[in-house]
């Protein structure tokens, strides 16, 4: 959003000024699998796989530095934080976590261009630190925060209808092809 249109109350803000941002660690591929409990992060979209241990909490705002740079998530549970992430912590109390989220997120290919390197590219922690987005006050921030999770609940609502309805076609198009079931009366 340009600032000659930013809302009188809203405020540009540099990120690393509004929280830490703390880079993962890594973790050795080998230990992970797909029956422990941690999902790990590291520099994807996907998961990398399963550990039975975290090193950042529930709730935390997940940016790729590297793989798939600047993508953004919002990670629910615990998580292990592998060394091609980064995670968003200490977020001031100026700042609702998951409004802060649905603006990275509506920023994300911006913060993908922010990637450098031939190659596998990266993002840069000060690069990161130094990139600016629009903040509302913290009133506004709750309600679009509200606003917009209301809608995610929805999209994943339809997104599992959508996929039981495509279950239904499967198994009734199989009938009625082995004629299992029959259309018309004889």
């Amino acid at each position: 959003m340009d600032a000659l249109m930013l809302p009188s109350n809203w405020k540009r803000v540099r990120l690393g000024d509004i929280c830490e941002i703390v880079k993962g660690q890594q973790i050795n591929k080998i230990s992970l699998n797909n029956t422990d409990k941690y999902p790990v992060i590291n520099g994807g979209i996907d998961f990398l796989g399963y550990t039975n241990k975290f090193n950042v909490s529930k709730n935390t705002i997940a940016i790729s530095e590297g793989g798939t740079c600047g993508y953004v998530r919002f990670m629910k549970s615990d998580f292990w934080s592998g060394g091609h992430n980064y995670s968003l912590q200490k977020i001031s109390n100026k700042v609702n976590n998951l409004c802060l989220y649905h603006i990275l997120k509506s920023y994300e290919k911006d913060i993908m261009k922010l990637g450098v390197g031939s190659g596998l590219k990266n993002i840069q922690l000060k690069t990161l630190k130094d990139f600016e987005i629009p903040l509302p006050p913290i009133n506004e921030q709750i309600a679009i925060a509200n606003v917009l999770s209301a809608l995610d609940h929805e999209i994943i609502s339809l997104k599992n209808k959508k996929r039981q309805f495509e279950n239904i076609k499967k198994a009734l198009n199989h009938d009625l092809m082995s004629a299992k079931i029959r259309v018309l009366k004889k």
